[in-house]
């Protein structure tokens, strides 16, 4: 089972509507993708809310997609200051569907915990081995996306962040979860 690509959505992306649906209606078909967001309000109960959201939305559109919050069916655990993915069971569920949606609220001690949204997709991504991460900028009209940068070390922000000031909190996690590309939401398949 070869999951293609991890894409990261970040809370001021989920506040945004008509951003969802631009996710939702250019989903690129045929391909196996990881949909992590962040967490929505800081809130447990608003962030499943949010998973679920997303879920229908894709749904509308005949996208064949499961929704958990990672602390469900112990999907990932967090032990000992790592995140530890449920690799088999994921791709069990993976079978029949071309998306997974997942929130950052996973199992600690037993008990549902907000992780580390960035923390978790680096897990994910390694222990799943996914070769592809697409990040979001915060505006989805940004001129940056529509350059799509190859974010891969220290250097490679220094010139977007001079020229898009506004989008320094995308740049920041372009770094973090480095290496990754940041698109616009419309044409994110292509």
């Amino acid at each position: 089972m070869q999951v293609n690509k991890l894409l990261y959505i970040a809370e001021e992306n989920l506040k945004d509507r008509l951003f969802i649906k631009d996710i939702v209606h250019n989903f690129p078909q045929g391909e196996k993708m990881v949909l992590l967001h962040e967490a929505f309000k800081g809130s447990v109960s608003d962030t499943r809310f949010v998973t679920k959201r997303i879920s229908a939305y894709f749904s509308e559109q005949m996208v064949y997609n499961n929704a958990f919050s990672a602390d469900q069916r112990k999907l990932v655990e967090y032990e000992n200051g790592t995140y530890r993915v449920n690799k088999n069971l994921i791709f069990s569920l993976f079978q029949h569907i071309q998306l997974f949606i997942l929130n950052p609220i996973v199992s600690k001690e037993g008990t549902a915990w907000l992780g580390d949204p960035m923390e978790l997709a680096l897990a994910l991504r390694q222990q799943l081995e996914i070769s592809s991460t697409t990040l979001f900028p915060s505006n989805s009209l940004s001129p940056l996306a529509n350059k799509r940068p190859v974010i891969q070390k220290d250097s490679d922000i220094s010139y977007w962040q001079n020229l898009y000031e506004e989008e320094e909190p995308t740049l920041k996690r372009a770094l973090s979860l480095a290496p990754v590309q940041i698109v616009p939401p419309s044409s994110y398949g292509s």
